[in-house]
């Protein structure tokens, strides 16, 4: 599941993608260059650093777009971190923007997290481990699964907030109902692959704004408009550094380590 792309001819051999690598998952052999799949962890950290632009992210925008074309009811689960992500003055001008477009339904991935989180508060409070690992971002259990693998037992079995948002969607709007997550990492792509018939499609914000670039209309163009179902502060928290743990209860003390970044 390969979403990067090397353009040959832009890169000029700088490396700092190969030294960003976190899993040094990034091959560079005389004129070509690969990302091995199998050690890469989606984290878009290579993609983000190259000054040259020659590594580009799969866009998924033509795919919502024929999906809306083609008459389906679309509906876009939003990442919560929309409200900073393009420097509007009223950030529910993006929602007046993707109604614009054709999509039915827009709500906020935070639904999900919240019912996220009251299944770990279940999970902790019903198991006797003393560990448990947890993140809202794939590439965090890639990372143990590929490279810490005797960890992998620790991690909280259950779906992420994407995963059981998307799963609301359908259960409350039909199943033939097209599911889009727009959010502000590749992970994402990854995770929509792995668990089948559930997230139709992904997109990032920067595909969404450079599609509005194309289109000649800014995002402060658009009005602002509501969400189609109601999203709580306890979801809405989970972007936050250091929310997470704060949110899980289980009815039990813990002592939290938190990790921020690839380091």
């Amino acid at each position: 599941m390969n979403f990067i792309d090397f353009d040959q001819e832009k890169c000029d051999s700088c490396y700092k993608c190969l030294r960003i690598c976190p899993t040094k998952a990034i091959s560079f052999n005389k004129d070509k260059r690969r990302i091995i799949d199998e050690l890469c962890i989606k984290c878009g950290h290579c993609q983000e650093s190259c000054p040259q632009g020659a590594l580009e992210i799969h866009s998924s925008m033509s795919v919502v777009e024929k999906l809306i074309a083609k008459g389906y009811e679309v509906a876009v689960s939003i990442a919560p971190s929309f409200a900073g992500a393009f420097g509007l003055d009223d950030p529910l001008r993006v929602i007046g923007a993707l109604k614009e477009m054709g999509v039915k339904y827009v709500e906020e991935t935070a639904i999900g997290a919240e019912m996220v989180a009251h299944e770990y508060d279940r999970y902790i409070a019903d198991n006797e481990q003393n560990v448990f690992i947890t993140s809202c971002c794939p590439s965090a259990y890639y990372l143990i699964e590929q490279h810490y693998p005797y960890l992998a037992s620790l991690i909280i079995p259950i779906v992420s907030p994407m995963i059981a948002h998307a799963k609301s969607i359908k259960s409350r709007y039909g199943e033939e109902v097209k599911v889009v997550f727009m959010g502000p990492c590749l992970a994402k792509m990854a995770e929509a692959e792995e668990v089948e018939g559930v997230v139709d499609c992904v997109i990032t914000f920067d595909e969404f704004y450079q599609k509005q670039r194309m289109s000649g209309k800014s995002l402060r163009d658009y009005e602002p408009e509501s969400f189609d179902a109601v999203s709580y502060k306890r979801g809405k928290s989970f972007p936050m550094g250091g929310s997470l743990e704060r949110q899980i209860k289980g009815g039990k003390t813990l002592h939290n380590i938190r990790v921020d970044g690839a380091e």
